[in-house]
């Protein structure tokens, strides 16, 4: 039914009493207070404000790694307490800005880039922890995928304390890495064809979307977090397939399985209503095609590969612009 078609039906319905006014007054009150509250409830976008603040994070983190760096002959204490030591004041600082009952946007900037900070001073601090006690070179594996699982534990459990997404995804990020370090770590002792590493490192972009749908399930993330590494497990898994297809071999299986791939996303881009993952896969697939087009092609010269390739190229943003008129609002 289009627009004045159902104006002209509430219209007829009003005259002959089939419905009265206090009546759709009362649907339009609720039809409003539904979408109040789901826009409330809806995650904010980070704002060009957000991003100075991680970026000063960032920048504040690279001087204490400097400052690690130039005191690292001044014993295994200076650099713990330069690492964990700030990073764990860094935490400390953002929980008392948090319980402070007055809020502001610049408050709550200041608390997330020292969360930030302090949470890859943590990282930096673990891992020269673990040093102390693991001889990395003997088993660099093991100490390292141990010490991402812990690192990501505590990451997920106090931000889940202190309700904040951003530790919670790091946390993810970190117990999810733990995975492949370890696997990876294993099978580089053995003989094992170049497209295995490549699944397990797939395997891993598919864990890495799962987590977060397990944490926000368990309660120790938000709705919206549970499905902020999406686009990222994507990306991770459809590289990994492209890396596969240079496998000797089996290469054209695994260049078929990531076309599969592509149409796969394709569809969850139009299920999910997601832009990014759209853009995963039009990026790929114009990384597959001119793959195609220069592995298969090139016997038949240059030009052959060129014209294959552009016809591909327009194909592809044909596709991709006609999902995103048609089916994604």
């Amino acid at each position: 039914m289009d627009k004045q078609k159902l104006l002209d039906a509430v219209a007829t319905a009003l005259t002959n009493g089939t419905v009265s006014k206090n009546e759709l007054l009362g649907v339009l009150e609720r039809h409003s207070a539904t979408g109040k509250e789901h826009e409330s409830s809806s995650p904010s976008r980070i704002s060009a404000v957000d991003i100075m603040f991680y970026i000063a994070a960032i920048v504040l983190f690279a001087a204490i790694v400097a400052l690690i760096g130039q005191s690292w002959d001044s014993g295994v204490g200076v650099r713990i307490f330069l690492s964990a030591g700030l990073g764990t004041l860094f935490w400390s600082t953002a929980v008392y800005l948090i319980h402070l009952a007055k809020k502001s946007d610049v408050r709550n900037g200041i608390t997330n880039a020292l969360l930030l900070t302090g949470s890859l001073s943590l990282i930096t601090g673990g891992f020269i922890i673990a040093n102390e006690f693991v001889d990395f070179d003997e088993a660099s594996y093991y100490a390292a995928s141990a010490t991402l699982l812990i690192l990501g534990l505590l990451h997920i459990i106090f931000g889940s304390q202190i309700k904040r997404d951003l530790l919670v995804l790091m946390g993810v990020l970190l117990s999810v890495t733990a995975f492949p370090t370890l696997v990876l770590g294993l099978l580089g002792e053995t003989s094992v064809p170049m497209y295995i590493n490549s699944l397990i490192v797939a395997m891993s972009g598919g864990l890495l979307a799962y987590a977060t749908r397990i944490v926000s399930w368990i309660g120790l993330g938000s709705q919206a977090a549970a499905k902020a590494f999406d686009s990222l497990g994507a990306f991770v898994a459809l590289m990994s397939l492209y890396v596969a297809s240079y496998d000797d071999g089996t290469g054209l299986l695994w260049l078929i399985v990531l076309i599969m791939g592509i149409i796969g996303l394709f569809y969850l881009s139009i299920v999910k209503q997601d832009k990014l993952m759209l853009g995963n896969g039009s990026f790929f697939l114009v990384i597959a095609i001119i793959t195609i087009s220069f592995r298969y092609f090139s016997d038949y010269g240059v030009a052959a590969s060129l014209f294959v390739g552009a016809v591909g190229l327009i194909a592809t943003a044909i596709v991709a612009t006609t999902i995103n008129r048609r089916y994604i609002k």
